[in-house]
C-alpha cells in the first residue's frame, strides 16, 4: 500500500473536445503520477482532434523527478490527437522554464499562453472547438469551469 502523502492539488474535467485541468500547490512526485494516471483515463474517449485547456495560476512548480511523467503524458496526449492547448497563468520565469523542460513536444502541436481564461475559451472556440463558448463567463455569472472546479475542490 503506498502510504507516501500527496503535495500539491489539482481538479480535471471532459467537456466534449476539450480536457480541462486545473494545478494547484507545488506537486510531489506522487501526485503527479495520479494526475496523468487520472488524465489519461479521463482522456481515452476523446476523439482527434481535442484540446487541452489548463489553468496553472496557483500552480507553485513540481519536483524534477516528476519531469518525465509530464512528458511522458505529452507524448501520450499528441499521439491520440491533442492539436491545441491553452496555458492559463500570469508570466513567471520559473514556470515557463519548468514547463518547457517539462514539454519538448510543444513543435507537434498549436499552443498559446494567456492570463484570462475567458481569452483561453475564446481563442479555443476560434481554432474549432465550438463548445469552448460555454466555458467563458456569461453576463458576470461564473463560468462552467469555475462551477465545476468549485464543486470539486
Amino acid at each position: 500500500m503506498n502510504t507516501a502523502r500527496l503535495h500539491g492539488a489539482y481538479q480535471l474535467f471532459r467537456y466534449n473536445n476539450i480536457l480541462l485541468a486545473s494545478v494547484q500547490g507545488s506537486c510531489n512526485l506522487e501526485l503527479i503520477k495520479q494526475f496523468c494516471q487520472e488524465f489519461t483515463q479521463l482522456g481515452k474517449p476523446l476523439v482527434k482532434p481535442w484540446a487541452h485547456l489548463v489553468m496553472l495560476e496557483q500552480w507553485e512548480l513540481t519536483v524534477p523527478e516528476a519531469e518525465q511523467h509530464i512528458t511522458h503524458l505529452q507524448q501520450w496526449c499528441v499521439e491520440r490527437g491533442m492539436s491545441h492547448v491553452a496555458q492559463v497563468f500570469s508570466f513567471s520565469p520559473l514556470k515557463q522554464y519548468q514547463l518547457e523542460r517539462m514539454l519538448p513536444d510543444e513543435q507537434r502541436y498549436t499552443k498559446r499562453v494567456f492570463k484570462d481564461v475567458n481569452l483561453a475559451s475564446q481563442w479555443l472556440s476560434e481554432q474549432g472547438f465550438s463548445c469552448a463558448e460555454k466555458l467563458c463567463f456569461v453576463k458576470h455569472k461564473p463560468s462552467m469551469i469555475q462551477r465545476h472546479f468549485e464543486k470539486v475542490a
